[in-house]
């Protein structure tokens, strides 16, 4: 800051005030007398570099002392040595000797004329000669002050990319994600001790060179991150295995809610569990859950809310489903009802929409229904299914652990413990099912469909033994299927765990998978009563290109054309740097790219599902 109230425009002329540190009502400013003889003359000022902000505001503090000028105005300029013009509104009227409403800016509105500016100088410059005091003589004094403190100029910086503006962070180091390759960016930067801001620094500026290649491979190979069954013989505080006693899980927000029941009705829980590390971090309040077969029989996850069922175990039992606000919250009583279709609910309970517009499906035998969900108030009365092939009763379990996927369509799918997963439309007449050279057993209670990439996958429970009645339902896996070209082509890619959970039969029926698609990354969570739980991921990025242009191997271009040497290909996937998919073929060596240009990532796989990947440059 300068001033020419003492004949000069250095800052040797100006000296603190307000005390070594100041208070809230006397903040440290800057100061200066000479004011005498000073209309329209003597001023402070201050240069600023504007440059990439725009909408700019002012705040500042002014007081004079009793011989100090009365009356001053902010002006600016863009450029020195041109004129100064005055900031609407910013008449400043001085009390004598203190801060006053009318001696303080706050968030005024700079012209648009200072957006962007380089050489951006605002001056608080004095109007008339009168002093503060209104005494005689009315003048300024020469030995009369100035001061001014708490200035603020604020702007938005123009063009910032979104999830930067006004990004706080801790250290002195942030990963910038997202910016385009062989870009120049900018960036300015402030740092603060949580009580005093520092001034803005000058803009940084820096290029991205060449983003390293982005290639994904949509062909999941789950990876085992935890399992706690039987068969592993790993154990979590959270899980019971060789008893019906964990019973279900639902998946939220990096948490895994677990039903843990008994036939006492004394020790009915939800815990919750970290979903990636399988460590158990609390429980949900089940006070309130006390009556039925099984106070809490089944657990889902319904628009970002827990819900849970009781088991209603005759036509005529109360059915109850239990809400939690938070994981924190009691639980409350969101339906309770003796109308369930006349038959045992609440072995399995699933849920589909959201509170805004969502369903609690149950089943048994061959109906499935519905509790429907309308911002966040749910029907008393259920909407019945009846499933039905040929116009026959098509009857799916003899129990109500009916497992149902509602599809986008309105289809449904639908897996009960006494036959392989079908398909049925919105009324329930069958569409289609899932082959028996696909499933071991047809016991299974759960089916899960789901979207990865260009490929569609379903997992499925199953069993390993199913040789003698009193080992029937052990070694429960789940089996996982690509069924991109449809149901009737499907196959079997791998069973998780392969050697299953657990030896003890599982005499409840129920199963539950989870799927959970992030981006390139997904995982997979199953579980089965009696017998254990594992945790399953995988993620789609190829993270190191193989020169493939090596002896008998060899992926290139030319003449408009890509060409593969020494592979047997199953499929050729072409990607861009960030990972887009632009061509496929299968079964080829030669595939036309006439319509590419640019730098671009091969991914080949060959009948035996070993990968190649070569960066090639189509001109």
């Amino acid at each position: 800051m300068s001033s020419t109230a003492s004949g000069y425009a250095t800052e040797t002329a100006i000296y603190p005030a307000g005390g070594a540190y100041g208070n809230a009502t006397n903040p440290p400013a800057v100061s200066s007398t000479g004011w005498h003889d000073g209309a329209y003359h003597k001023h402070f000022q201050i240069d600023i570099d504007a440059t990439g902000f725009s909408q700019l505001t002012l705040s500042s503090w002014s007081y004079s002392s009793a011989a100090g000028p009365k009356e001053m105005r902010v002006q600016y300029r863009i450029a020195a040595n041109t004129p100064w013009i005055d900031v609407p509104n910013s008449k400043l009227t001085m009390p004598q000797a203190a801060y006053g409403a009318t001696s303080k800016l706050e968030g005024l509105a700079l012209p648009d004329a200072c957006n962007n500016q380089k050489n951006l100088s605002i001056r608080w410059v004095m109007t008339s000669t009168l002093r503060t005091s209104g005494e005689d003589p009315y003048i300024v004094g020469a030995g009369g002050t100035s001061r001014v403190s708490n200035i603020y100029i604020k702007g938005k910086p123009d063009g910032c990319i979104s999830g930067y503006r006004g990004l706080s962070t801790t250290g002195t180091s942030h990963t910038l994600t997202n910016l385009d390759a062989n870009t120049t960016y900018y960036a300015r930067i402030q740092a603060t001790d949580g009580k005093n801001i520092s001034k803005v620094s000058n803009k940084l500026t820096f290029n991205t060179g060449e983003l390293e290649p982005v290639v994904v491979d949509y062909e999941i190979d789950f990876k085992e991150q935890w399992n706690y069954s039987q068969i592993s013989g790993h154990t979590a505080n959270w899980i019971t295995n060789g008893a019906q006693v964990t019973q279900d899980m639902a998946y939220h927000d990096g948490k895994l809610y677990v039903v843990h029941r008994n036939n006492s009705n004394e020790d009915n829980k939800i815990f919750i569990v970290n979903a990636f590390t399988g460590a158990k971090i609390g429980e949900l309040n089940t006070t309130a859950c006390t009556e039925g077969t099984y106070a809490i029989s089944s657990v889902g996850v319904l628009g970002g809310k827990v819900v849970a069922s009781n088991l209603a175990a005759t036509g005529t039992a109360k059915l109850i489903v239990y809400k939690w606000e938070n994981d924190n919250a009691v639980a409350t009583k969101w339906l309770e009802t003796t109308t369930h279709a006349d038959i045992r609910a609440g072995d399995k309970m699933e849920v589909s929409g959201n509170m805004t517009n969502g369903k609690i499906w149950f089943g048994f035998g061959d109906k499935v229904y519905y509790y429907k969900v309308t911002n966040s108030a749910i029907a008393t009365t259920p909407t019945i299914i009846n499933l039905t092939k040929g116009g026959v009763a098509f009857d799916v379990g003899a129990l109500a652990t009916v497992g149902v996927q509602e599809l986008p369509d309105g289809s449904i799918w639908v897996s009960g413990k006494d036959m392989r997963p079908v398909r049925f439309n919105a009324s329930g007449v069958w569409q289609e099912e899932i082959s028996t050279t696909l499933l071991n057993a047809q016991h299974g209670t759960d089916f899960n469909t789901f979207s990865f990439g260009d490929k569609k996958y379903a997992v499925a429970a199953d069993y390993h033994n199913t040789s003698q009645p009193v080992d029937k339902l052990s070694e429960g896996t789940f089996a996982l299927l690509n069924v991109t070209n449809g149901i009737a082509s499907a196959t079997r890619v791998k069973y998780l765990p392969t050697n299953g959970l657990g030896a003890t039969r599982n005499a409840s029926f129920r199963s539950k998978s989870i799927v959970h698609v992030d981006g390139n990354d997904v995982h997979l969570w199953v579980h089965m009563p009696s017998q254990g739980a594992a945790y399953y991921h995988y993620n789609a990025v190829i993270t190191e290109l193989e020169n493939t242009t090596v002896q008998e191997h060899k992926i290139y271009v030319g003449y408009n054309m890509l060409f593969i040497q020494g592979i047997e290909v199953a499929d050729v996937n072409v990607f861009t740097l960030t990972g887009q998919l632009v061509k496929s073929a299968q079964a080829v060596n030669e595939l036309m790219i006439d319509d590419l240009k640019g730098m671009y990532v091969v991914l080949v796989k060959d009948v035996n599902n070993q990968v190649y990947t070569q960066k090639v440059i189509i001109r």
